[in-house]
């Protein structure tokens, strides 16, 4: 899929040359090393060797998980009222969870989820970094609530090409 899709997809998109870019993925076993001599080798058939690499994100990186963001907090709180005997009654709550959790909150998450992403590409990759503030209640209340964020000048700046 990596290959087939993501990589040409990445091509497309970036019609003009670039100089390199990185593909952060998780560091589960069945992913490629940022090392792998295959991955290389099809890179050279799809002629963006040096082009495109491979990284591996930081270890236990909460902040790019939109779940770990907000949503498990308001599960785990449910939970602490609720005890579920099996593994129905689990599935149960946790349904029940999604669908009373306000639909603002949500969204606030997600916004949150995209600041994390510029952060994170800012200093590359590392979390180091706090999620700027951002007045989403007031904006809330203002009836001008954000949507979605752009992805900021700076971090548009692959850490390389410097």
């Amino acid at each position: 899929m990596l290959l087939n899709d993501v990589i040409p997809a990445i091509m497309d998109e970036w019609q003009t040359a670039i100089a390199r870019a990185s593909v952060q993925q998780a560091g589960a076993k069945a992913h490629p090393k940022p090392t792998d001599h295959d991955f290389d080798t099809e890179l050279e058939a799809l002629r963006s060797e040096g082009e495109i690499g491979l990284c591996t994100q930081p270890a236990q990186l909460p902040v790019l998980n939109v779940n770990d963001l907000g949503f498990f907090n308001s599960l785990q709180s449910r939970h602490h009222c609720m005890t579920p005997k099996n593994k129905l009654e689990l599935i149960a709550m946790a349904e029940a969870a999604f669908e009373e959790h306000p639909i603002v909150t949500l969204k606030k998450l997600w916004i949150a989820l995209q600041s994390a992403m510029n952060e994170t590409i800012k200093c590359a990759g590392h979390d180091q970094f706090k999620i700027p503030h951002m007045n989403k209640d007031k904006l809330e209340r203002e009836g001008r609530p954000p949507t979605r964020l752009l992805v900021e000048e700076s971090a548009k700046c692959h850490p390389e090409d410097e």
